[in-house]
C-alpha cells in the first residue's frame, strides 16, 4: 500500500506536471499495463523473485505489488485538476520541486491518496493467486490462503469459513473508518469551480 501511495504519487506529478518528449507515449504504456491480465504476467514476476531469492519471503510477496498502472494513473488525473498557477508561483518564490509536492500538491491530493490508500490496500489484502505461487511455507500464508487452508484441515466447515471469510472485511473497514474524513472533503471539493 505505501509502495503504491509513494510511487504512485511521483509518477503522477511527474506525468501531470512536466512536460518532455515522449511524455503521452509513457502514459500510454504505463495504461497498457492496465489491459494485461495477472495470469499473463504471474510467469515473468514469478521468475523474476525467483531469481532475487525471495520465494517464500515477506518481499516476495509484497515486491511485484509495490507499484500499479492505476496508481500512477488515478494520482496523475487528480494532479491534473489542480491548477498549475499555485507551482509556478511556488516556483517563483523558490520552491525545490520536492517542497513544491510536499507542501502544495499532497495537501490537495489528500482525497485522492485516501481513495489510493483504500483501494490499493484492498487488492493487496484481498491477494490470493500470487501469495499461493510464492508462499510454501505456513508461516507466509496470507489471510484468503489460510482461510482455504482451514477448510482443508478441517473438512471443509461452510459456516465456519464464513465466519472467518467476515473477519477478513474487518481491516478493510477499519481502513475506511480511518480515511473517510478525507474522502468526505474531496466529494465535497469535487463539485465547485475552481
Amino acid at each position: 500500500m505505501t509502495g503504491n501511495l509513494v510511487c504512485g504519487t511521483l509518477a503522477g506529478y511527474g506525468l501531470a506536471k512536466f512536460r518532455f518528449p515522449g511524455d503521452r507515449i509513457v502514459l500510454l504504456l504505463i495504461l497498457s499495463t492496465l489491459m494485461l491480465p495477472l495470469d499473463v504476467t504471474l510467469v515473468p514476476s514469478f521468475l523474476v523473485v525467483h531469481a532475487f531469492g525471495w520465494l517464500n519471503t515477506c518481499q516476495g510477496i509484497a515486491g511485484p505489488l509495490l507499484v500499479d498502472a492505476f496508481s500512477v494513473f488515478f494520482m496523475r488525473q487528480s494532479m491534473l485538476a489542480i491548477p498549475a498557477d499555485y507551482i509556478e508561483a511556488a516556483g517563483i518564490d523558490g520552491a525545490s520541486e520536492l517542497r513544491i509536492l510536499w507542501q502544495i500538491m499532497l495537501p490537495q491530493c489528500l482525497p485522492a491518496l485516501a481513495v489510493l490508500a483504500i483501494f490499493s490496500f484492498r487488492d493487496s489484502w484481498d491477494q490470493f493467486l500470487w501469495p499461493l505461487t510464492i508462499v510454501s511455507v505456513d508461516a507466509y500464508r496470507t489471510y484468503p490462503l489460510g482461510l482455504v487452508q482451514f477448510g482443508e484441515d478441517y473438512g471443509n466447515p461452510p459456516t465456519e469459513q464464513m465466519a472467518i471469510a467476515v473477519l477478513a472485511t474487518i481491516p478493510v473497514f477499519l481502513l475506511f473508518a480511518l480515511l473517510q474524513r478525507g474522502m468526505r472533503r474531496g466529494f465535497g471539493l469535487s463539485g465547485l469551480k475552481r
